[in-house]
């Protein structure tokens, strides 16, 4: 079972064992993101560790931006710096103003597109 994690249950202390992401969406102002994926927890270490893969889509975000930002909501810079950032993390996508990752958990890294992101 992926159930194991975390409080006392008839069997004993429960610990999560892993989690299948079937869908998660999200919309602000136009932009959409939509990931997917199923990973591992070991709990082997001093805390659980994530293994396993999440596939991110992203819409809609670019003209999101350009627009908060002609508004005068974000400054020009800001702008320009918030999707640099991002752009370091995702590969475009199939249409214009589309995005995505393939975001790795593996050995207690985090990695976007091959790009280590975390420790």
């Amino acid at each position: 079972g992926w159930r194991r994690w975390g409080g006392e249950g008839a069997s004993g202390v429960e610990e999560w064992e892993g989690a299948k992401v079937r869908k998660v969406r999200g919309c602000v102002g136009g932009a959409k993101m939509a990931a997917a994926g199923e990973m591992t927890l070991d709990t082997a270490g001093a805390g659980p560790m994530p293994n396993g893969v999440v596939d991110v889509n992203i819409t809609g975000v670019q003209g999101l931006v350009n627009t908060l930002s002609s508004i005068g909501l974000v400054p020009q810079a800001q702008a320009g710096m918030a999707m640099g950032m991002m752009m370091a993390f995702v590969q475009p996508g199939s249409e214009p103003d589309s995005f995505t990752s393939k975001v790795e958990f593996r050995n207690g890294q985090i990695i976007a597109n091959g790009i280590p992101v975390g420790p």
